[in-house]
């Protein structure tokens, strides 16, 4: 007769219904322990499904949370894999010395309850806290579970930096920092350790705090195929979606959504290269395996987006990962007598990606960009300041570089021509008769050249404050002065704040996981950053500058402001409106990655200090002309280049293409073939 309540029993403990649990448990015909037809007892049920009233009842009336599920699973296991805190509390609270309490007991698969709750789908706070529960009553992170899989090593496969910190127990007072250590040099069967894990799942975060844990050969590791961490980040950027997902809907919210999954990965891959970078702002030569990254990226699977290879190839330049492609690396090939290497240009356009090849072809960017600003006239400087790219869909041809505009102004008028409009020369571009219809059809020419490249991965970049600089007469930003800022910075690395150390980033990440809520919150009761747009793009000696100026509607006094107080003052200004005015000098920015302000707490170049309102500026791209560098083809020549790229693709694919370079095919294959890596 006891078997008559079982199916209602474990229906109630799913549903949470502690009234029924109660009447059942009263009757004293329930079999607590019995398994119904799905393999659970009502203890099962009720934590998996996180019934922690249900839970707590069942146990006080004896329930025995060691008996195993049909599949092998405690109670303790159903509850960590279901991020459920409260079950998880009761069940390691229930004493005595049964196996239930025994935290590190794998179930039949070989999963640890720790490692279950690392891989759960539940959020991340409640991952967080119910590993915290477990690390409390003893649970080895290090401990290794199905496959060689330990818990730390799935939390940096996820890229949970929260999670890894509490994992890792940075900054504790137990062993100095033993276990970390240990952790960090585990590795999985395939030789990953956490860092080229956390490097293939996109996580700068994560990569910062194991890059702080970590020895200086931490970010040096490589894994049994030879892999690096960076190899791995843009392998993981790279990587086609599992056949088993949907494609995206081509909405918004998924276009944003894809745009940050390329910010995470862009940003991993700058956080890898200042670690590993030789003190030029470029990687030394073997920072990469070969095919470099590049080609990797030239070879992705149809499915990965035009803009977010265009993001990854223009980072992967900036810092210096340009082996083995193209002109440097043909003409060291001819001095040796040997065949020249597979180009990642070549590949990116016998894949028809045209503007992806003119862009791997492009000359080697300047270091930088840095970013410039006036110092506002009512207080310093911004300590940082961040720059949104994406948050306007067309780069301002008056504020880019000339040979941006002019590229672009040759385009317009050489497709005016094609077409037999009259003025689509020279004389209608210079501003005669025509130059309206000129202007309106190198507006076009922009708009479409930006939708041949992929438009631009909307993406927030910090930037801190790395000197104040004096102007020329005129007021201007100059170029010596910018080298020389520069030059000073570099003697003064030494005096700068060391990055966060491993236990402050541990912190603050799962301070970002438990107070996401109230930091939301607080953003949004924050006043509204001061806005910039960008005015000017220019490169020095030594970098590329792009200056910035006040938004329209920003609420910051301006020039016209002061000339409006001079009419009033009769043509001069007060002495302290008078100094202010000349003495205001130039803010220079340099990109932060690794969690440490550049160079405003060692001071300025000129004295000068950061501290003034936060700031944000909408731009195109900080790479503007490196992403629509296939803008330098000469005019007429876009059908010549489609013809071209789209006959090599499918030659290509046929063997037909093969003759002049036998290398490029097997350079292709390696590279595609290290997509899938580390997953």
């Amino acid at each position: 007769m006891a078997t008559s309540v079982e199916p209602e029993l474990c229906s109630a403990a799913r549903t949470n219904d502690l009234a029924t649990i109660e009447r059942l448990l009263a009757s004293g015909n329930a079999d607590l322990a019995a398994l119904g037809p799905n393999g659970f007892n009502p203890t099962h049920a009720a934590a998996h499904a996180g019934a922690d009233a249900v839970l707590g009842a069942l146990l006080a009336a004896g329930a025995d949370a060691s008996i195993l599920s049909g599949r092998g699973d405690s109670a303790l296991h159903l509850a960590a894999h279901g991020g459920h805190e409260g079950a998880v509390a009761l069940l390691l609270n229930i004493g005595g010395d049964t196996t239930a309490t025994t935290v590190d007991q794998p179930n039949a698969s070989g999963w640890t309850p720790l490692a279950l709750c690392v891989i759960s789908a539940a959020s991340a706070a409640a991952r967080l806290r119910c590993a915290r529960l477990l690390l409390a009553r003893g649970a080895d992170p290090g401990r290794a579970a199905q496959g060689g899989w330990s818990a730390a090593l799935l939390a940096a496969q996820r890229g949970d930096a929260a999670l890894l910190g509490a994992l890792l127990g940075v900054g504790g007072d137990g062993d100095g920092g033993a276990t970390a250590q240990r952790l960090l040099a585990a590795t999985t069967p395939e030789g990953d350790t956490p860092l080229l894990l956390a490097a293939h799942a996109g996580s700068p975060d994560a990569l910062r705090l194991l890059l702080a844990a970590g020895t200086p050969e931490t970010a040096r590791a490589r894994n049994r195929r030879g892999l690096g961490a960076i190899d791995l980040a843009v392998c993981g950027a790279c990587a086609a979606p599992a056949a088993a997902e949907p494609p995206p809907p081509a909405s918004d919210d998924a276009a944003a959504a894809t745009d940050a999954q390329t910010a995470r990965f862009d940003e991993a891959v700058r956080v890898l290269a200042a670690e590993l970078t030789d003190g030029s702002g470029r990687l030394p030569p073997g920072a990469a395996e070969t095919p470099s990254p590049l080609h990797v990226v030239a070879c992705a699977p149809p499915q990965v987006g035009a803009r977010r290879l265009a993001a990854l190839a223009a980072t992967l330049r900036r810092v210096g990962l340009d082996g083995g492609d193209d002109a440097t690396a043909d003409a060291a090939a001819a001095a040796d007598g040997a065949p020249p290497p597979a180009s990642a240009a070549a590949a990116a356009e016998r894949r028809g990606r045209a503007e992806l090849a003119a862009l791997l072809r492009a000359p080697t960017p300047p270091r930088g960009p840095l970013v410039a600003l006036r110092v506002p006239y009512e207080g310093g400087a911004p300590s940082t300041l961040t720059v949104v790219e994406g948050a306007i869909a067309v780069p301002p041809l008056d504020a880019e570089a000339p040979e941006l505009k002019h590229a672009l102004a040759s385009r317009s008028r050489a497709a005016l021509g094609r077409q037999g409009v009259q003025g689509g020369g020279g004389a209608a571009a210079d501003g005669d008769a025509d130059g309206g219809l000129a202007a309106e059809a190198l507006a076009t020419a922009t708009e479409e050249a930006v939708a041949r490249a992929g438009g631009v991965a909307r993406r927030e970049r910090r930037f801190a404050l790395l000197a104040e600089v004096s102007p020329d007469a005129k007021g201007a930003l100059k170029p010596a002065a910018v080298d020389a800022a520069i030059r000073r910075a570099a003697k003064r690395a030494g005096e700068r704040p060391p990055p966060p150390s491993a236990a402050a980033l541990a912190r603050a990440a799962q301070e970002a996981v438990d107070g996401a809520a109230a930091a939301a919150a607080a953003a949004a009761a924050a006043p509204p950053p001061v806005r910039y747009r960008q005015a000017r793009r220019w490169s020095s000696a030594s970098v590329e500058v792009v200056e910035l100026t006040a938004a329209k509607g920003a609420p910051v006094v301006r020039p016209q402001h002061l000339a409006m107080l001079r009419e009033a003052f009769g043509g001069t200004l007060p002495d302290d409106l008078l100094e202010a005015d000349e003495a205001r000098g130039w803010a220079l920015y340099e990109e932060e990655v690794n969690g440490a302000a550049a160079g405003a707490a060692a001071g300025s170049a000129d004295g000068g200090v950061g501290g003034g309102a936060p700031a944000v500026a909408e731009v195109f791209s900080l790479d503007a002309p490196l992403l629509l560098a296939f803008l330098s083809t000469p005019a007429g020549g876009d059908e010549e280049m489609e013809a071209g790229g789209g006959g090599g693709a499918d030659a290509g694919e046929e063997g037909e293409g093969e003759g002049e370079d036998g290398a490029d095919g097997d350079a292709d294959a390696l590279a595609e073939s290290r997509m899938d890596v580390g997953s």
